[in-house]
């Protein structure tokens, strides 16, 4: 039997979910939440073989869950639903160490397989949405973003220029620049919007900034 763990914070969504896992003879849905916190604290206690979370919850989202679990070296594999269908965005979710990768308005089927793949320590991601994938290794061969990129990307996508950045963290105009522009090559984004939106879909901030297009002089 797979012991599962489901984090969303869409209640009707996770109510639904609960009620097709109870459906299947092999999965046993032994615990769940409705935010990222909660979903921390309750894989600690459980230990669960599969963890499904959704990628943006408050106050942090699964792609934060996941890297939690991976630094604490538990076993708990981790499946991610989503609506969105970013490349940049499935890239950061198995650089953090995901195990699955569904979208949430495909086939329960999906759902299933992906649980039942991760549980065996297999990779999982959504027919569909592979076939739009440019590079289906890019997971292998890119790695994440470090604590500091991930730092200056949130506050980039909150609407920081770069002199408040640098202010901000001490460091000169010049470092947060490239900082910015490693973020955009790892990710294979091109512009500061395409990073605000990244930011939002993958759960790093909870909304837009007004102006985003001010954060940073158009790229020459």
């Amino acid at each position: 039997m797979i012991s599962v763990v489901i984090a969303d914070d869409h209640v009707p969504f996770r109510q639904g979910l609960l009620r097709l896992m109870e459906m299947e003879e092999d999965i046993a849905v032994v615990g769940e939440c409705g935010n990222g916190n909660a979903a921390i604290e309750m894989i600690l206690a459980i230990r669960p073989d599969v963890a499904v979370l959704d990628v943006v919850m408050p106050p942090v989202g699964g792609i934060e869950v996941a890297e939690e679990i991976a630094e604490r070296g538990l076993d708990t594999r981790v499946v991610v639903l989503t609506t969105y269908k970013s490349p940049a965005l499935v890239r950061s979710v198995f650089n953090a160490g995901v195990s699955a990768y569904a979208l949430k308005d495909g086939a329960f089927d999906d759902v299933a397989q992906a649980i039942r793949t991760a549980a065996v320590g297999g990779t999982f991601i959504t027919a569909s949405l592979a076939l739009d994938l440019p590079d289906p290794g890019f997971a292998v061969h890119d790695g994440p973003l470090t604590s500091r990129e991930r730092e200056i990307l949130k506050m980039i996508a909150r609407g920081q220029t770069g002199r408040e950045i640098s202010a901000s963290l001490f460091i000169s105009p010049k470092t947060v620049e490239t900082h910015r522009k490693n973020i955009m090559c790892k990710l294979c984004l091109s512009s500061v919007a395409e990073l605000v939106c990244y930011a939002v879909e993958s759960g790093l901030i909870r909304e837009r900034p007004e102006r985003p297009g001010a954060l940073f002089p158009p790229r020459r």
